[in-house]
């Protein structure tokens, strides 16, 4: 039996208390937080990267052939998160980038782009820390607005190029075997119906469509030439020409693709290899977008040698004097600094 004088002792809230309970709670898991991320970050430096930059596609008015005046439109970034994803059955290539991004809204807008592998010189510093500055928040008192960096603004036009030009130079006007067409005018009038109606159903879909229009493979010179003359390609660019070759022999395809479409893509021209591809999946992750795209072509800097052994009459034509790789190991970023490749561990 209680008695009434008897003290009856209560758990009482102090919010005081409780608050300082939490917040000392909070900070712990703040900093072992901060103190994992500083570790995690501490650990990663001690792995090289392979640096890239990824410049991505532009449409212009049509008959606007003054490209060097709507660099504006130009975008680019500087990846080292490359890594080829998949050969068989298709060759694909994985990176990742941070938003906000406006190469990111360009890519999902026009979904072709060009990744440039760089050879380890100087050159490819100064574009590598010019492609990395990303978008710039500009701090307002009233709201945060996202200002675009214009990479392309400090270049000179002797250092990029574009990749119609390209393709109008190396092939599609291809007049290797002239005498095949004196002797087969009569192939070049039954296949210019094909390649009319080839050219006004170009869509995302076209490699899966040259068998169909073309089953007996009659992609040949022929073919290139009537390509050419149905599209009227005109302001060539030399320098890339001269510079680069193709590896894949058919991307007339991606010519009459990119002509309809009025697309475009700037070619760095400080480049080993440039690998020219088309979206295929992308993942959003927090701040980050996960891209996986097709390589739908490589441009080969004839710069740097190449294997002879490899089976394809365009390559071997490349090098034909020298057996020997000239591989760079591309331009590598190690501990906030640019490096090349070592020696070979024996």
């Amino acid at each position: 039996m209680l008695r009434s004088n008897s003290s009856i002792h209560t758990l009482r809230f102090n919010p005081i208390n409780n608050l300082n309970l939490i917040t000392k709670r909070f900070n712990s898991s703040l900093s072992s937080l901060k103190l994992h991320q500083n570790v995690y970050k501490e650990s990663m430096s001690r792995l090289s990267q392979q640096t890239m930059i990824l410049t991505s596609s532009f449409t212009l008015p049509q008959n606007d052939n003054q490209l060097h005046n709507h660099i504006d439109s130009f975008h680019g970034m500087t990846l080292s998160s490359v890594v080829s994803l998949s050969v068989n059955p298709t060759t694909l290539i994985q990176f990742n980038l941070q938003l906000p991004s406006f190469t990111s809204q360009t890519l999902h807008k026009n979904k072709w782009f060009a990744i440039h592998l760089l050879p380890p010189n100087q050159n490819s510093v100064k574009l590598a820390n010019l492609f990395s500055k990303g978008s710039k928040y500009l701090n307002n008192k009233t709201n945060n607005n996202i200002s675009q960096t214009k990479p392309f603004s400090n270049l000179n036009n002797n250092e990029y190029s574009f990749f119609i030009d390209y393709l109008n130079t190396n092939n599609v006007n291809n007049n290797d075997n002239n005498n095949d067409n004196n002797n087969d005018n009569n192939k070049n009038d039954n296949i210019n119906d094909n390649v009319k109606d080839f050219i006004n159903n170009t869509n995302d879909s076209i490699y899966n469509q040259i068998n169909s229009y073309f089953p007996n493979n009659s992609l040949n010179n022929h073919l290139h030439n009537n390509i050419y003359n149905l599209l009227n390609s005109n302001n060539l660019s030399q320098t890339i020409n001269n510079q680069f070759k193709s590896l894949n022999n058919q991307n007339h395809t991606i010519h009459s693709l990119f002509k309809k479409n009025n697309l475009n893509i700037p070619i760095l021209i400080n480049s080993e290899r440039i690998f020219i591809c088309f979206k295929k999946n992308i993942f959003r992750v927090f701040d980050h977008e996960i891209w996986i795209a097709e390589v739908r072509d490589i441009l080969i800097n004839k710069n740097f040698k190449i294997n002879t052994n490899i089976n394809t009459n365009d390559i071997n034509n490349l090098n034909n004097t020298n057996q020997n790789d000239n591989k760079t190991g591309g331009l590598l970023y190690f501990n906030r600094g640019f490096y090349k490749i070592g020696e070979k561990i024996e």
